[in-house]
């Protein structure tokens, strides 16, 4: 019989020991969520020991009593966090896919996990994905779902096709473009999970080079 205690707590232990590698001072790791009466100290190891248990339990719950299976690269490859790197726009874009998975009828479903609390409300990472797919294996993904950890359920399923590959290439080409002129334009709805808001005008970072109100920032 499978021992699921053993095998979520080996993988949560080594988690841990990967964050710790990286910054050994735990009071600088970043807390999920806001405070609140029953987590004052915000979603922090405690709780995610917990909580991440039972997301664990739901995902084998939910898998158990799907359909879907995972699907098999031509490389022999079974999908299941397949890192590519993919060129589009003469840049090179890396990404790494959760889960592709084949319905009864042969369909193929791109499968993020996301362990937030808000699903997603657009479908451009589900779109990439597929344009990775179709660029690196010549093959199509036809739909793509959220997998919510906090619900144990899918989002609804959204058709990939309405996203071709030549979108995703011009959004590519586009923020290439961007990016060789230094422009970069603020994304302040993700503000608290950025990784370089120190560096950010906009959020006042200690190491902001360029003020706000300067022309050409």
């Amino acid at each position: 019989m499978i021992d699921l205690d053993s095998i979520w707590q080996d993988a949560f232990n080594n988690e841990v020991q990967r964050a710790a590698e990286r910054e050994a001072e735990k009071s600088l790791w970043r807390k999920g969520g806001r405070a609140t009466k029953d987590n004052p100290d915000k979603e922090n190891g405690e709780w995610w020991a917990t909580s991440g248990r039972q997301m664990f339990s739901d995902w084998v719950q939910w898998r158990n009593g799907n359909d879907w299976t995972i699907w098999v690269t031509p490389d022999g490859e079974p999908a299941i966090e397949l890192n590519l790197m993919v060129p589009f726009a003469d840049q090179i874009v890396k990404m790494g896919i959760d889960r592709v998975m084949l319905m009864p009828t042969g369909e193929m479903v791109i499968l993020d996990l996301k362990s937030g609390q808000r699903t997603p409300t657009n479908d451009l990472q589900l779109a990439f994905y597929a344009a990775g797919l179709e660029k690196t294996y010549g093959i199509r993904a036809q739909f793509g779902v959220y997998w919510m950890a906090r619900t144990g359920t899918t989002s609804i399923p959204v058709a990939l096709d309405k996203y071709p590959t030549t979108m995703i290439e011009r959004i590519v080409a586009d923020f290439a473009a961007q990016r060789d002129l230094g422009i970069y334009i603020p994304n302040l709805s993700h503000c608290g999970m950025c990784g370089v808001k120190e560096y950010c005008s906009w959020m006042s970072g200690e190491k902001a080079i360029i003020p706000i109100g300067t022309a050409g920032q």
